[in-house]
């Protein structure tokens, strides 16, 4: 038979337990105080492993502290948000379509790899100064790094190409 544990006056992340609950499907329940201020019941197994840690407002204030600079909503996704995500994926991630165009060949993006440096890039860059202007390395076999990238006009970002590969001469 199990050995009944007091829990009250025990802290486990928000929840302070108060007191003993009713059972309820055969479980023992405790009656918990939040942080907050919100009293919740919640089971002991719960407790114990860390599956309850507040009445919820961990989750809000969680979500909450995830929104660092707005610009990377669903659907409202900045277009300097959008160039940023991109470029890290070019540069990182083998499924992307034009991977073998810049990861592949090497061209990192290390200052703004982690995902919490999006303001460090922004900061950067600045705004895009045109809803047509496009994200440039200023040398095109460098990498995405303070110094190195900039906003530039479609008509420019044209005559900024590599050259094309030479052609195996046809017999």
């Amino acid at each position: 038979m199990p050995v009944f544990l007091d829990l009250t006056g025990q802290t486990f992340g928000r929840l302070t337990v108060c007191r003993l609950a009713p059972k309820r499907g055969g479980k023992t329940r405790w009656e918990c105080r939040c942080t907050c201020g919100r009293l919740v019941t919640v089971i002991t197994g719960h407790l114990r492993r860390g599956t309850s840690r507040s009445c919820g407002c961990w989750r809000h204030d969680e979500r909450i502290s995830r929104i660092t600079h707005g610009q990377s909503r669903r659907g409202e996704r900045s277009a300097e948000y959008a160039a940023w995500c991109n470029m890290r994926r070019r540069c990182y991630d083998p499924t992307s379509p034009h991977f073998h165009l810049y990861g592949g060949r090497g061209i990192t993006a290390t200052p703004w790899r982690p995902s919490d440096s999006f303001l460090a890039f922004f900061h950067h860059v600045g705004p895009k100064p045109d809803p047509s202007y496009v994200l440039d390395r200023i040398d095109n076999d460098g990498n995405y790094e303070p110094g190195n990238v900039r906003w530039i006009s479609p008509k420019d970002s044209a005559a900024n190409r590599r050259p094309p590969p030479k052609r195996k001469p046809q017999r």
